[in-house]
């Protein structure tokens, strides 16, 4: 799945989350999440949920409609 890049920074900003303390909380690399941002490269489902817990979104908010 692919994830909404406006929606991810919304929810980070309105949590007030800095990008490695997201990465750090959902225990993936930086570099990783910058190729699923800026490449719109694909991600599991399961670190997406991760990633919507974090920010207190619904996952399904995150997914980039298709």
């Amino acid at each position: 799945m692919k994830v909404d890049q406006q929606k991810l920074y919304d929810g980070m900003a309105e949590k007030g989350i800095l990008m490695k303390d997201l990465c750090s909380k959902v225990n993936m690399n930086e570099r990783t999440m910058k190729k699923v941002l800026d490449n719109g490269s694909e991600i599991d489902a399961g670190t997406l949920l991760k990633i919507s817990r974090v920010l207190g979104i619904d996952r399904k908010d995150l997914e980039k409609a298709r």
